[in-house]
């Protein structure tokens, strides 16, 4: 599925079982606090890099097999650094990190290092309907409550305005993923219903030009 936004394509992907349940697990560990490298006002966001092996190769198949990565990828290539010897472009996942978002609790507007990133939906303590009846929205014409929204300015003419993609993600979105360029700006808004975590795992996937191996 692609959620457009002018040229900018998210994909939405379902998490292997496996790795999901797994996810599940580590979100019950204590780990490394990442607050100083991240963007969120989130008091619990944690670094998981030791876990990078459980969901790479997942991410990285499906940046490659979803085609219309591809035009984005030559893209990037086209700026990339090139030696004389390289001759094999992968993809590789440097970073890996946990959020455990509590009510009231936001991640404002900002954008990811490296050429690719992902959202992983891991909890989501709410039903999407109900949070948005009683949120402090229910009576505006843009409530976005629990919600997450994309961004991309459609021209670089100082007239252009910004679209937004919006997603609404509640409880039936847990084990799903989302998957993006990393240069594409979003946020994500409060819930205000329950006192339970909403718990996301997040990533930065470079492309990487080498030489093979002789």
């Amino acid at each position: 599925m692609t959620l457009g936004i002018h040229h900018e394509i998210i994909l939405k992907d379902i998490l292997p079982l496996d790795i999901f349940h797994k996810l599940k697990e580590i979100a019950k560990e204590k780990n490394k606090p990442y607050n100083d490298t991240l963007a969120g006002n989130i008091v619990r966001e944690e670094k998981i890099s030791h876990h990078i092996p459980l969901v790479e190769e997942f991410i990285t198949k499906s940046i490659k097999l979803y085609s219309p990565f591809n035009e984005v990828t030559e893209e990037f290539l086209r700026v990339l650094p090139q030696r004389k010897d390289d001759n094999i472009v992968r993809l590789r996942l440097t970073d890996l990190w946990m959020n455990h978002m509590k009510k009231h609790e936001f991640n404002p507007v900002h954008r990811h290092f490296g050429h690719y990133s992902f959202i992983i939906f891991v909890q989501i303590p709410f039903d999407g309907a109900e949070l948005r009846k009683n949120s402090p929205g229910a009576k505006g014409n843009y409530n976005l409550s629990g919600g997450v929204s994309f961004f991309h300015k459609g021209s670089d003419l100082p007239t252009a305005c910004f679209t937004e993609e919006k997603i609404l993600p509640d409880k039936t979105w847990e084990g799903r993923v989302l998957i993006f360029p990393a240069y594409l700006n979003h946020c994500v808004y409060p819930f205000y219903n329950t006192d339970e975590s909403r718990i996301t795992v997040s990533g930065n996937v470079w492309i990487e030009r080498m030489a093979s191996q002789k």
